[in-house]
């Protein structure tokens, strides 16, 4: 008898944009970044979660603020933003190569991350994000 074959398509592997910080040696909370990482997100996740803390933690205090030179971390939205809204945290960025976990810790929570997620296959979004924690 002839069985049909039911084709599925399949679109590729399912991924997600993740944001995350360090701060004193702790984990900042992971943002799941909807759509595309642009300097628009960076923006708003630094305007409304990270610098809001920055300027009470280090209120007259002198701090570095480190990334690297992905394209989000100099797209013009952002640049303009920190120049006029956020001076101070402007003049505390240090920028540095991409891939360099000796100068940049973070490096080494997204390299962790890839590990536990090798070789897994997440059928949805969701269980991506659930899997990430």
């Amino acid at each position: 008898a002839d069985v049909p074959i039911d084709w599925v398509k399949r679109a590729g592997r399912v991924s997600v944009g993740v944001f995350c910080g360090l701060y004193a040696g702790r984990l900042l909370p992971l943002y799941i970044i909807e759509g595309g990482f642009r300097g628009q997100q960076y923006r708003d996740i630094l305007a409304n979660f990270y610098w809001p803390g920055l300027e009470r933690v280090y209120a007259g205090r002198t701090f570095i603020y480190v990334h690297d030179n992905a394209p989000a971390h100099t797209a013009r939205v952002l640049t303009d933003w920190l120049k006029n809204s956020a001076p101070r945290l402007n003049q505390s960025i240090k920028a540095l190569p991409g891939y360099s976990p000796d100068l940049n810790p973070i490096e080494h929570v997204w390299a962790r991350m890839k590990r536990g997620l090798r070789g897994r296959n997440f059928q949805t979004r969701e269980e991506l994000i659930a899997a990430i924690g």
